[in-house]
């Protein structure tokens, strides 16, 4: 049997003024979008907020943009494995 995951919502720039990743330059607007999101596991996700002087929006930001990369790249290679006929 699978082991069922939970995943948590987190938001790079926060819109409470005493939250962790609080902006005030940041739109109040964007802070829904999905450019603002990050998915995390549950233990990440206590991490991140635990420790949000460390856990900046920048770096964030980047975990995320490498994660999304390395997606990209790993479901490319896929494709291209699933179109040539080899399947591996």
């Amino acid at each position: 049997m699978l082991k069922q995951s939970s995943a948590k919502n987190a938001t790079l720039f926060r819109e409470r003024r005493k939250g962790p990743r609080y902006d005030k330059n940041y739109i109040p607007e964007r802070i829904a979008k999905v450019e603002n999101l990050i998915l995390l596991c549950e233990m990440h996700h206590k991490m991140v907020e635990d420790q949000s002087k460390t856990s900046t929006a920048e770096i964030l930001r980047k975990l995320k943009a490498n994660h999304e990369a390395w997606v990209r790249t790993s479901l490319a290679e896929e494709r291209a494995c699933l179109h040539s006929g080899s399947g591996e």
